[in-house]
């Protein structure tokens, strides 16, 4: 019987010292919240913001001055090109798929299909797949990353085992003046 007795009574302290526990918390949280309180004669805070950019700061240019289309343009106005003939001038900004055949058949692994990926300059926010070519092409056109040049071609959403949904991507017909397929 004696141990019944202690189990209530120690469950009732620990109940006790549960509620003055949280009592206390109460109080300090409250105090907190008072020191945190503004004082109501102070004047509103001035926030000094810098005037909101013109709206022709939004405006996409789909064109450079020379009447090649931009990368940012082309995306911008996807539905205007998409499955038709386009120029588009931009920087090579990764060349991807630059496999050794060779040593790839060594290996085991197969070349990946070469492409492009194009910018209107580096670090831009948008970017275009470039596909459509073998690597016999890509040796002919010696393009090179940070070289700025006009691609000409179709604007695609998939082409040749590549698919670019969102930004869309170029079928190559010719590099500046070098054709993909060989003019007979």
């Amino acid at each position: 019987m004696g141990f019944g007795k202690s189990c209530g009574r120690a469950a009732t302290l620990i109940a006790l010292m549960l509620a003055v526990s949280l009592a206390f918390a109460c109080e300090e949280s409250e105090t907190k919240k008072d020191e945190q309180a503004t004082d109501p004669n102070m004047p509103p805070a001035q926030v000094d913001l810098p005037s909101p950019p013109p709206a022709s700061a939004f405006n996409i240019p789909e064109k450079n001055d020379d009447g090649t289309l931009r990368v940012e343009g082309i995306i911008q106005y996807k539905d205007k090109h998409l499955e038709n003939r386009v120029r588009v001038k931009g920087v090579v900004t990764q060349i991807l798929g630059d496999c050794d055949p060779k040593k790839a058949k060594k290996t085991g692994e197969p070349c990946p299909q070469p492409h492009y990926i194009i910018q209107d300059e580096e670090g831009a926010e948008k970017e275009l797949m470039v596909v459509g070519f073998d690597r016999e092409f890509f040796e002919k056109a010696k393009t090179k990353v940070g070289e700025t040049h006009t691609f000409e071609g179709t604007y695609k959403q998939m082409a040749q085992q590549f698919v670019n949904s969102e930004n869309g991507l170029l079928l190559l017909d010719k590099i500046g003046e070098v054709s993909v397929l060989e003019e007979k």
